[in-house]
């Protein structure tokens, strides 16, 4: 659990940054980039905290059966 869990850490931050430096707009379209950098980011994390309450709910249904 420990070894997947650290890999999705992994892979979002992987994605922030990429999301952060890669993405590029002209001077006059920097605020639109910036609320587009944002949703990505949340997106991000919304995905890794939503892996994790999966899988916490996964293996308690699991040691319920």
């Amino acid at each position: 659990g420990r070894v997947l869990w650290g890999g999705i850490v992994n892979y979002c931050r992987t994605g922030t940054r990429q999301v952060l430096t890669l993405i590029q707009a002209p001077p006059e379209e920097q605020a639109e980039l910036h609320i587009v950098q944002k949703k990505a980011v949340y997106m991000l994390i919304a995905f890794a905290q939503s892996e994790m309450i999966c899988s916490r709910c996964c293996w308690l249904s699991l040691l319920e059966a």
